[in-house]
C-alpha cells in the first residue's frame, strides 16, 4: 500500500490555519467610548461628516487610532508663551487700541514709536 500526500495542499493548509491564527491575535476585542457634548456641536459635526460621506463613528475611530499610533493629535496645539498669555488678558481687559477704520490701523502701524 502507498500513502500519496498532496505538499502543495499540506503547506497551503498549514498558512491558512496560521493566517487565521494571526487574525485572531491581532484582532482585539472593541469597547464603547461615551462621550458628552453639546447637542448643537454634535448636530453641526454630524452635518459635516455627512457632507464628507463618513459617519460620525468613523471620525472618531480614526481620530483614536492616528492618537494611537502617532502618540500626538492630527493638528497643531500650542500652550502660549507668557508674552502671549499677557496680550490675551489685556485683551479681554480692553487695554488693546482700536481704530475706526483700517486706514487708521495702518496708519498707526507705519507710525514711527
Amino acid at each position: 500500500m502507498t500513502l500519496r500526500y498532496d505538499v502543495s495542499q499540506m503547506a497551503h493548509t498549514t498558512v491558512a490555519k496560521r493566517r487565521r491564527s494571526t487574525r485572531r491575535a491581532t484582532t482585539s476585542k472593541t469597547e464603547m467610548v461615551h462621550i458628552r457634548v453639546a447637542s448643537e456641536v454634535k448636530e453641526k459635526a454630524a452635518a459635516v461628516f455627512e457632507e464628507m460621506g463618513l459617519p460620525m463613528s468613523a471620525v472618531l475611530r480614526y481620530l483614536l487610532k492616528f492618537v494611537a499610533r502617532e502618540r500626538a493629535l492630527p493638528f497643531h496645539i500650542e500652550v502660549p508663551n507668557s508674552e502671549t498669555v499677557a496680550a490675551m488678558e489685556e485683551a479681554r481687559r480692553g487695554g488693546l487700541k482700536s481704530f475706526a477704520s483700517v486706514s487708521d490701523l495702518i496708519s498707526d502701524l507705519n507710525a514711527e514709536d
